[in-house]
């Protein structure tokens, strides 16, 4: 799954929460905070300046915004947050989420797909993502074709027949 413009819409008090939440407290904290809010910049070459620009977020720091996606349990809000698909393996990579489901039966695979895509939808809107919907799913199967239809929003979702993963080229 691709998040549309992930570094550009990550919510900077909701990362801030995170952080606090994987024990970054005290001055290292006050620099993340500093860091995140408002800081704007420039260079100047002689007398040549660039417009005042935002900065963006680093790779890392999604990573950090993301990475719960993922963890068992956290605490937050007063409620209790679990992991976004629990019986599922979800990889990490920059600003992709990889999610790997394997079943025999192609209707049992179609619905435990929908329901983590319905799932990991709610976990996106929640920390204000968006998924891509036309970078989202692909099919590998090595003894038959599998014929399966995804839908998130009562939106069939159209699937790919070429993917990147980790930098490598896969085909289905």
């Amino acid at each position: 799954m691709d998040l549309k413009k992930a570094f550009d819409t990550v919510d900077h008090n909701i990362l801030l929460y995170k952080l606090y939440n994987y024990k970054i407290k005290g001055i290292i904290y006050d620099w993340f905070r500093s860091y995140l809010c408002n800081r704007r910049q420039y260079t100047c070459i002689g007398p040549n300046c660039t417009e005042i620009a935002y900065i963006n977020l680093g790779a890392l720091l999604l990573l950090i915004y993301v990475n719960d996606i993922v963890l068992p349990l956290i605490w937050r809000i007063k409620i209790y947050i679990y992991r976004a698909v629990p019986r599922e393996n979800i990889k990490l990579f920059a600003d992709d989420t990889n999610l790997f489901i394997f079943d025999g039966d192609s209707d049992q695979l179609t619905q435990r797909a929908n329901n983590c895509l319905k799932d990991l939808d709610n976990w996106f809107k929640s920390n204000k993502l968006t998924l891509n919907l036309y970078k989202t799913y692909m099919v590998f199967s090595p003894r038959r074709i599998f014929s399966i239809k995804l839908l998130l929003n009562n939106v069939e979702i159209e699937k790919a027949h070429t993917c990147e993963y980790l930098g490598d080229q896969m085909t289905s």
